[in-house]
């Protein structure tokens, strides 16, 4: 089990995107198997809903090796981030000429995004969660 509630909301934010990700993937199977054990998941808050679906993966995993691999690929740092150290030494000591700020690589989340993505859930919390 992975410790904290989503590792309680520190880095990796790239295991918090992994299964918002699988959640939106699967999100009427999930829905629906709920529903009919009589689970409102509208109701859930956000952190409610990414533990649920982390632990539903961790249940859904055959032995212990298999559920240490699933957790192994949520949290496993993106290939864009996985540069050597030396490269990682090298671009800090000579930093780029240009002034314009650095993109996001593709298939990483900023903190920013995170941000973003969590209000935005905080907002479906909030319409669903005052019914």
């Amino acid at each position: 089990m992975v410790d904290g509630a989503v590792r309680g909301w520190r880095p990796p934010y790239w295991g918090v995107q992994r299964i918002l990700a699988s959640v939106a993937e699967g999100w009427d199977a999930w829905e629906g198997q709920l529903a009919l054990q009589g689970v409102d998941i509208h109701r859930w808050m956000l952190r409610t809903l990414i533990n649920a679906a982390e632990q539903a993966m961790y249940l859904s995993a055959e032995d212990d090796t298999e559920c240490k691999r699933i957790e192994a690929r949520l949290y496993a740092m993106p290939v864009e981030l996985r540069r050597p150290r030396r490269a990682r030494t090298r671009a800090a000591a000579a930093p780029e000429q240009s002034q314009q700020p650095e993109q996001p690589q593709r298939g990483v989340m900023t903190m920013a995004g995170a941000q973003a993505l969590m209000a935005q859930w905080g907002a479906v919390d909030a319409r669903f969660g005052a019914g």
